[in-house]
């Protein structure tokens, strides 16, 4: 149960960072009261379509574990945080990387990392050339497509 608690509590943690970010509500205790139903009610139908036993033992979790991201947001290797717009491959590669990153919001390394090829590869006109240039710029830096958390964590520069 607590990797799928992990799994809910780091969706939550990731809406609740953008909310934070976009809260322009002059009642915000109206808008608390609506997220935190929107949030019970993603961890019960995410306890449903698991089959959690106890949901209302996971729903606590997984709040627990999100307000406590919230608090103690992890730090990340510097070279995560590099723009994919600002990446020293062809212009080719930049503009499909521009675009794929407008429709999936890919924006820094880190996010290029959680894809995988054939998510690339499924874009119009993103070729095997492209990936190649991708995953050689990243297997410089150590990285490479489809990273995990833990991976991501545990990245140790080269």
């Amino acid at each position: 149960m607590i990797t799928t608690s992990k799994k809910a509590s780091e969706k939550v943690t990731d809406a609740l960072q953008q909310i934070k970010e976009y809260c322009h509500y002059e009642n915000k205790e109206q808008f608390v009261q609506i997220v935190m139903d929107g949030i019970r009610d993603f961890l019960l139908d995410f306890a449903e379509e698991n089959d959690i036993e106890n949901p209302l033992q996971f729903i606590n979790e997984a709040l627990e574990q999100s307000f406590d991201r919230l608090e103690n947001p992890i730090e990340v290797h510097e070279v995560f945080k590099i723009r994919t717009a600002d990446l020293d491959l062809s212009i080719r590669c930049v503009n499909l990387l521009r675009y794929y990153g407008f429709c999936h919001n890919i924006e820094t390394i880190e996010d290029l990392v959680r894809c995988h090829a054939k998510d690339l590869l499924s874009e119009r006109n993103f070729g095997r050339k492209s990936l190649a240039e991708i995953e050689q710029w990243l297997a410089s830096k150590g990285l490479f497509l489809g990273m995990t958390d833990d991976d991501i964590l545990n990245y140790k520069a080269m």
